[in-house]
């Protein structure tokens, strides 16, 4: 999707793919075997996520919030911005990769 807000719901047994250019990616109280979430200018909100493998948020330029969630690793990447964690569990590790 180029520009909008994006809402996820859904439940999935594998990975949850979400790319966004503008805009804001919302998911909550969902399952997946990993999730991947992008976006170029907006902000990425994780809530009440279960997932097998990692959390992967992407976020050039704005904010990531993760809460009430759990996975394997939380792989954050971006240029301009931040994360906030609360409540998040994490198996292995949490990376922080700048670009």
């Amino acid at each position: 999707m180029s520009t909008g807000d994006i809402n996820f719901f859904a439940s999935v047994s594998k990975l949850a793919k979400i790319k966004a250019i503008t805009g804001n990616i919302r998911v909550e109280n969902t399952s997946a075997g990993a999730l991947d979430l992008s976006v170029t200018t907006g902000k990425v909100t994780v809530s009440g996520a279960t997932c097998r493998d990692d959390i992967t948020v992407d976020v050039v330029t704005g904010s990531a919030y993760l809460t009430d969630s759990s996975c394997r690793s939380v792989i954050s990447s971006g240029i301009t911005g931040s994360i906030s964690l609360n409540n998040v569990i994490q198996e292995v590790r949490m990376d922080r990769k700048n670009e």
